[in-house]
C-alpha cells in the first residue's frame, strides 16, 4: 500500500478501528478491508453520495434476481474527513485468478467451465425498464434508446482521449476503426433483448469455492450496462490477460461458447473483442499490461483480415 493511499485511508481506518493488515483486496474504485465476521468495508478513492446511493439501489435490484452466487450489496454508506466508505456483505470464496495456477489440468477445465456457465444467470436480472447503456451515474456515463448507437457513441467518446496514442501504436488504425464501425452498423441490432451486462467479467472479478463452483461475482461498476448479452460472452478475449491461462484454455473456452451459442457467435466475439480493445485503451495512463493486451487485439492482423 502506497503512502499516498495510506494517508487517505488512515482516518477512516482509525475511525472504524480497523488495522491495515485487514486489507483483503483493492481495485480501481478503492480498497476493501475485513470489518467483522460477515462484513467488509470498502474505502473509495473518489466517490459521491449520489453515486453510492445509485450503486446501492442497483445492487438491490440484482439481489432480487436470486442468482446462484453472491454479488456485492452495500448495507450502509459513510463519509469521514472527505472520504466515502461503504459497509457491505462479505463474499465467500477465493479469487479465481489466484487459485487457477495451483489447479490440476482437470480442475482448471472444471473451473473454466463453471466460470463461463456463470454468465447465463446474469440474464435473470430485470433491466427492461432501463435504457441501453451504462447503469451508474459516472461523469462520462452514456445511455441511448438504441444499443447500436450506444456502442458507436461510447467508442467515439473513448477515442476522444486515446485516438492520438492509438494512431501511433496501431497498424492501419484508421482502416481498422472504420472496419469496426461497419461491423457494428451491419451486425448489431438497434433494439436487441435488454440484458444486464457486467462489462468487466474476468477471473479477478469471480470467486470460487473448493469445488471450483462460482460463489460470487464482483465489481458492478462504470462498465456495467444494459444491452447485448454477447458483450459479456466476448469477455473470453480477456483470458489472454491472465499469465496462467494457456492457449489450450482459450481454445476450450471458445469451444464451450460455440457449443452453447452456435458458430454464429464467433464474429460477435471478434466484434466485441475489437470494441473492448478500443474501450480499455485509455488504461495506458496507469496500466500498461492492459494496454498491451489492447494492442495485441488491435494489431492481430490475422484476426482483422477476416473483416477488412
Amino acid at each position: 500500500m502506497s503512502s499516498q493511499d495510506l494517508n487517505q485511508l488512515q482516518p477512516v481506518l482509525d475511525q472504524l478501528k480497523i488495522s491495515e493488515d485487514k486489507l483483503i483486496g483493492k481495485g480501481g474504485e478503492g480498497h476493501v478491508f475485513s470489518f467483522d465476521e460477515d462484513k467488509v468495508v470498502k474505502i473509495y478513492k473518489e466517490s459521491s453520495e449520489a453515486y453510492l446511493e445509485k450503486l446501492q439501489s442497483f445492487q438491490q435490484r440484482i439481489s432480487k434476481a436470486n442468482l446462484p452466487y453472491q454479488t456485492p450489496l452495500i448495507e450502509s454508506i459513510g463519509l469521514f474527513e472527505g472520504t466515502f466508505y461503504s459497509i457491505e456483505n462479505k463474499l465467500e470464496g477465493q479469487n479465481l485468478e489466484t487459485v487457477f495456477a495451483k489447479l490440476s489440468e482437470k480442475q482448471q477445465s472444471l473451473a473454466l467451465t463453471n466460470y463461463l456457465a456463470a454468465l447465463e444467470p446474469l440474464k435473470e436480472i430485470f433491466v427492461d425498464d432501463l435504457p441501453y447503456g451504462q447503469v451508474l451515474d459516472t461523469p462520462k456515463a452514456l445511455t441511448s434508446n438504441s444499443w447500436k448507437q450506444y456502442i458507436l457513441n461510447k467508442l467515439e467518446q473513448k477515442l476522444e482521449f486515446t485516438r492520438e496514442k492509438l494512431q501511433q501504436d496501431v497498424v492501419n488504425f484508421s482502416l481498422k476503426l472504420e472496419t469496426l464501425k461497419k461491423m457494428i452498423n451491419s451486425m448489431l441490432s438497434t433494439n436487441p433483448e435488454k440484458n444486464f451486462v457486467h462489462g468487466d467479467y474476468y477471473f479477478t472479478n469471480v470467486l470460487v469455492n473448493e469445488a471450483f463452483e462460482i460463489t460470487a461475482v464482483l465489481d458492478i461498476n462504470e462498465h456495467t450496462c444494459v444491452g447485448d448479452h454477447r458483450l459479456d460472452i466476448a469477455n473470453i478475449n480477456f483470458l489472454s490477460l491472465c499469465d496462467n491461462v494457456m492457449p489450450g484454455h482459450i481454445k476450450q473456452a471458445k469451444q464451450l461458447i460455440v457449443e452453447k451459442n452456435g458458430s454464429e457467435i464467433v464474429p460477435y466475439i471478434d466484434l466485441y473483442g475489437f470494441y473492448y480493445a478500443f474501450y480499455f485503451s485509455n488504461l495506458y495512463t496507469f496500466d500498461m499490461t492492459s494496454y498491451r493486451w489492447c494492442l495485441s487485439i488491435l494489431n492481430d492482423e490475422t484476426r482483422w483480415e477476416r473483416y477488412l
